[in-house]
């Protein structure tokens, strides 16, 4: 009985920190860029010091998250979490959208590698590439 008390206990604790973690981790507002590239875009062309922005599906709540594994000559502003807009937003279990605001400061081809993981765990479940040209 005792390690329901403490099974639950545990997952009321985690939905709070997840709720708190939705809460504080930014607007829709954020995500308004010149170059929106979205998850089934492949390849972004802009010009040198110009910003783009990549969105990707996520689920904060499951403990998964987008991490960059690649992103030579291409630097990150700015990376933020936006649940879906839902009436229960902050409820545990509900998914949004992870952006990640990039700038290239110099011509040339570059690739830009994100994967699908949960920081503790060795093994990505998806991953996306991007290739870019900044002119």
């Amino acid at each position: 009985m005792l390690n329901y008390i403490i099974l639950a206990a545990s997952a009321i604790i985690l939905c709070l920190f997840a709720g708190a973690y939705l809460m504080e981790s930014g607007s829709a507002d954020e995500n308004e860029a010149v170059n929106m590239v979205n998850e089934g875009d492949r390849e972004v062309s802009v010009k040198a010091g110009e910003e783009f922005t990549v969105s990707l599906k996520a689920n904060a709540t499951t403990g998964y998250q987008w991490v960059i594994k690649e992103s030579d000559g291409l630097r990150l502003v700015k990376d933020w979490y936006v649940t879906d807009s839902t009436k229960d937003q902050h409820m545990c279990g509900v998914g949004g959208t992870q952006y990640f605001k990039f700038v290239g400061e110099n011509p040339g081809e570059y690739r830009l590698l994100l994967e699908y993981a949960r920081p503790w765990e060795d093994v990505s479940v998806s991953s996306y590439e991007l290739s870019v040209t900044v002119l």
